[in-house]
């Protein structure tokens, strides 16, 4: 399965990492199989990936609307997402979908205590908003594998400054919400946040904490403390995210990915196609330009490694 890593993690249920460090997952029933989110590669299908796994009729769960988790959307006849996400403004929803959303009639709205069966096994959903409006998990509820999307990170922190986020008071809501649908559900589960391997994209914070209760209890904590001003933080190289500064954190990225390719950390090849993901994502908006330059400063980086024309 050329570009992607697929490892078995449970009994017929499948994590399958892409080349730009996003995690989606499969979840084969006796009569359907779910898929958890789609990852992000361009000019690539999942399909023929997923289709080596399993042949048994096909849903998909989306965790939320963000690129990196539902650009393959369009894939799917099945398809489920928290209808939420309209709460953002048209504007930043199809600029955080990279214009791959489908129709809001084609896709069948899940909220707290959804359940998709798929045959001796089932998907429970629990709503977790914050990181996006219409965040949600996913519980298979065979052997207790949850699906966190990016609803309380990866072990390395949660995005909460990305356009169309709740506030923290919803946030400290929705987790304390979810902690407590967990504890009902008996709370013994094995937790797959949205980026798998969140070890070289994590520069603010290095340390990776394996999810689990014990973190989303400190996630708790931490929310409360921020709201009541008992937690100040400390600067952060996560800056605020606009549609301006997408080229300014790409160009960012690519230099982190050269001293780890040198380094010997990260090849060539994957850096390749995750910047022909990101080239894709970029391909609804009126960009020439942007591509183009960062088409020569992926050639200068890269110069002995590339040896094609300018587009990876």
């Amino acid at each position: 399965m050329e570009g992607f890593q697929v490892t078995e993690i449970g009994e017929k249920i499948y994590c399958i990492l892409d080349a730009g460090n996003s995690s989606f997952y499969v979840v084969e029933g006796e009569e359907k199989a779910a898929v958890i989110d789609t990852g992000i590669t361009a000019g690539t299908k999942i399909l023929p990936v997923i289709r080596e796994l399993t042949d048994k009729p096909l849903l998909l769960v989306i965790t939320h609307a963000h690129p990196d988790h539902m650009y393959h959307m369009d894939e799917f006849d099945e398809v489920y997402m928290c209808h939420d996400e309209k709460k953002m403004d048209p504007e930043t929803l199809v600029m955080l979908t990279a214009g791959k959303l489908k129709p809001w009639e084609e896709i069948h709205d899940i909220r707290t205590d959804s359940v998709i069966p798929l045959g001796g096994t089932e998907l429970a959903v629990c709503q977790t908003p914050g990181h996006t409006p219409g965040s949600v998990v996913v519980l298979e509820t065979k052997q207790n594998y949850l699906f966190t999307g990016d609803a309380i990170g990866s072990g390395c922190g949660v995005w909460m400054q990305v356009p169309g986020g709740t506030s923290l008071e919803e946030y400290y809501d929705g987790l304390v919400g979810l902690m407590a649908w967990l504890v009902k559900k008996g709370g013994r589960m094995k937790f797959f946040g949205g980026h798998h391997t969140q070890v070289f994209e994590s520069t603010a914070h290095p340390v990776y904490n394996p999810l689990s209760l014990g973190v989303l209890a400190d996630l708790i904590d931490l929310v409360d403390q921020v709201i009541h001003g008992e937690n100040l933080g400390r600067p952060s190289n996560a800056k605020p995210f606009s549609k301006e500064q997408v080229p300014t954190r790409e160009r960012r990225k690519l230099k982190r990915q050269a001293a780890l390719v040198a380094s010997g950390v990260l090849t060539f090849d994957e850096v390749r196609r995750s910047y022909a993901s990101w080239r894709g994502s970029m391909s609804h908006r009126d960009a020439y330009r942007t591509v183009q330059s960062m088409d020569r400063l992926f050639n200068g980086l890269f110069i002995d490694q590339w040896k094609g024309g300018p587009q990876p």
